[in-house]
């Protein structure tokens, strides 16, 4: 019956999530990159063909060769592939579901299902084609078939397509090598290690090297102690904005407590974590789900810890840790000592948070970023009519317009207080068009409009465009 139930409800929800969606997209630049990457495997160009001018960070293929085949059948239409990121998340929520019944029990494995099925962050979340949703439903695909031995090549496939998604999916194959050494199943662990090099070579060879990956790296021993804490406090915070989306005003007053708390706890949180992970080392029953989840934890810290992000913007990063979340809450509550009241209390929490998440949903029931208003979407046409396919733009958001108009651009710096440089990336990079926001780039127009090197070749209420003489 229980499984009845829980078809019916993510049945329902699915339709829910797939009837909400909103065609569009809202500015996010990474999006635009996946899609490009996509037709570029399509119409078999060289990988980052057509993205920008000075692209930086190389986004790995796994999620552009998915797209690929529905590009090909409907092309740019944002509907379908938003469609596409509702099947993966409730793929996760199944293979989440299967995890917690075969850890703990029927009813608590139910009741985090339709947790997850009515998850007001997915609801909001859904409207992005990127890869956070695959990839977290290919780690909870992994972290299932991992006890399966009957399905140990479909688990290899699965940690592969992980790695191709993401670069931080190799610590699926760093996590099972470490789990099966511990089982002295050498084989095993050396055919996982053997197949993560042969990824990686394959990657390398369909996207080539960027020497920028070395610049994520940032070390200052001197501050680790401050570096640690930031970070456990962000993703904790990330992971408890995760179940519980601060986006009514109900939620936010429920929210701002818990987060006060939560960075109180985060130093005690993770020494806790660091404690029992050594206790299972030293015992050899360090789970490769544990593992995985050790790894992601000290990886994650260490960008939250040098990133500006906000822990809600952070949270996106966190959806693969939360099996290992789930099955935590759940020890928590079995080593209480208040008897029948603990059992009563975790699940009194958690429909606490399934009806906050519920009335999220309801709230934010007409919730639509997608930026392809009449103001947006004249300024699109207007390149696409006037910029040849040889000429190149300036624009905040060249990966995006790349993808509507065909083509090809560069940002603008950081910081375009620094006008010579700017000037310099214009001269360097044969800049034919700058393309500015009115409300958002007050100094480079009052720079710009008085210039002898630029001309105001078009605008409307949203944007005005200099083209350079």
């Amino acid at each position: 019956m229980t499984s009845f139930f829980l078809a019916l409800l993510m049945f329902l929800s699915f339709v829910l999530n797939i009837y909400m969606l909103k065609d569009g997209h809202n500015w996010g630049d990474d999006f635009a990159q996946y899609i490009i990457n996509g037709f570029n495997f399509i119409q078999l160009k060289p990988y980052m063909s057509g993205v920008m001018l000075d692209q930086s960070l190389i986004s790995f293929p796994g999620f552009s060769l998915m797209l690929a085949p529905f590009l090909k059948i409907w092309g740019l239409n944002f509907l379908i592939l938003k469609c596409l990121m509702v099947v993966f998340w409730y793929v996760a929520v199944l293979a989440i579901y299967k995890i917690l019944r075969d850890m703990t029990n029927k009813d608590y494995a139910f009741l985090i299902a339709a947790l997850l099925s009515l998850s007001s962050f997915f609801f909001i979340f859904k409207q992005n084609i990127l890869s956070d949703v695959p990839f977290f439903c290919l780690v909870c695909i992994a972290l299932y078939l991992f006890e399966k031995h009957k399905c140990w090549n479909l688990f290899l496939v699965i940690v592969s397509l992980a790695f191709w998604t993401r670069p931080v999916g190799c610590l699926l194959f760093f996590a099972g090598a470490i789990a099966l050494i511990q089982r002295k199943s050498w084989g095993r662990a050396f055919a996982v290690l053997a197949l993560f090099l042969i990824n990686c070579v394959a990657i390398l060879m369909v996207m080539g090297v960027s020497k920028d990956y070395a610049s994520l790296i940032h070390f200052n021993p001197a501050s680790i102690f401050y570096d640690v804490k930031h970070g456990a406090e962000v993703l904790f915070c990330a992971l408890f904005m995760l179940i519980l989306p601060a986006q009514t005003d109900l939620s936010l007053m429920i929210v701002i407590g818990f987060i006060k708390i939560i960075k109180i706890l985060s130093v005690f949180i993770l020494a806790g974590i660091v404690l029992n992970v050594l206790l299972n080392i030293l015992a050899r029953r360090l789970t490769f789900l544990e593992c995985f989840a050790c790894l992601y934890l000290v990886v994650f810290i260490y960008f939250a810890s040098h990133s500006q992000t906000p822990p809600d913007a952070f949270a996106r990063f966190m959806l693969p840790l939360l099996p290992i979340v789930f099955i935590q809450m759940y020890s928590v509550y079995k080593l209480s000592i208040w008897g029948r009241l603990r059992f009563n209390l975790c699940f009194i929490l958690i429909w606490i948070c399934l009806i906050v998440n519920v009335y999220n949903i309801y709230f934010n029931r007409n919730f639509n970023d997608s930026v392809l208003t009449r103001g947006n979407v004249e300024m699109i046409e207007w390149v696409k009519n006037n910029v040849s396919i040889d000429e190149h733009f300036m624009f905040r958001r060249p990966r995006f317009l790349a993808l509507m108009t065909g083509r090809v651009g560069a940002a603008p710096l950081a910081s375009s207080q620094q006008r010579g440089n700017f000037d310099e990336r214009i001269a360097t990079l044969g800049i034919k068009y700058i393309i500015l926001f009115k409300e958002t780039s007050v100094y480079l127009l009052n720079q710009l409009k008085d210039d002898a090197h630029f001309e105001v070749v078009w605008e409307n209420s949203t944007f005005k465009v200099f083209k350079v003489i």
